[in-house]
């Protein structure tokens, strides 16, 4: 079994520290830590998650958003509690799969702040944050909570993102948010909204 890690521990050294917000911002921080290396090729996808979650293959028409049109793109989400490993906290997992131009974006929310983590400048409800948000070209290496070392870091982000507050962990999601991301092509803006809530199916153990 490949080695298992959280989206939040692969990436925090690499996301750099900036001032935490109140009210319904969770944390910021806009740059990359200096020293960070690009993964190469040859390495292979770590899944973030504890070792008792797979990857996630969605049921038809549960927890899913799916474009109409063939190159709209197609959400997908689903939270874990890891209570009980240890770290008390919770996570939600998006990810966004574009056909043209073809792409996969993941962004890993935690309410795991204890832990002196910074994420990325988005207004979430308290106590949760975007941890962070990674952009490939392959959509169909995509899976929720999996880590691909290929992907580009977002170096930044904006927006909100809201949810059903009633509920123990996050539901009926709200999504619009743009990440700012840098590549050998060059700077980009990308945008993941939501046009309907998207409600996330509970992570399989």
């Amino acid at each position: 079994m490949e080695d298992v890690t959280t989206e939040a521990d692969a990436l925090g050294a690499s996301a750099a520290a900036a001032g935490g917000t109140a009210g319904m911002v969770s944390s910021s921080g806009d740059a990359l830590a200096a020293g960070t290396t690009t993964p190469t090729a040859s390495e292979s996808p770590v899944d973030q998650r504890p070792a008792a979650i797979a990857p996630v293959s969605m049921p038809s028409g549960t927890g899913a958003s799916v474009g109409t049109a063939d190159d709209a793109p197609a959400l997908a989400a689903c939270t874990y509690s890891e209570g009980t490993y240890g770290r008390n906290c919770d996570s939600l997992y998006v990810t966004m799969k574009q056909v043209s131009p073809p792409r996969c974006v993941q962004l890993t929310f935690d309410n795991c702040g204890e832990y002196g983590r910074r994420g990325l400048a988005v207004d979430v409800p308290m106590p949760w944050r975007l941890d962070s948000g990674t952009v490939s070209s392959d959509p169909d290496e995509c899976e929720l909570g999996v880590f691909y070392p290929t992907s580009s870091v977002a170096l930044s982000a904006s927006g909100s993102v809201t949810w059903n507050q009633t509920t123990r962990l996050p539901s009926e999601l709200a999504l619009d948010v743009t990440l700012e991301t840098s590549t050998p092509a060059g700077n980009a803006s990308i945008d993941v909204t939501t046009t309907t809530p998207l409600t996330p199916v509970v992570c399989p153990d």
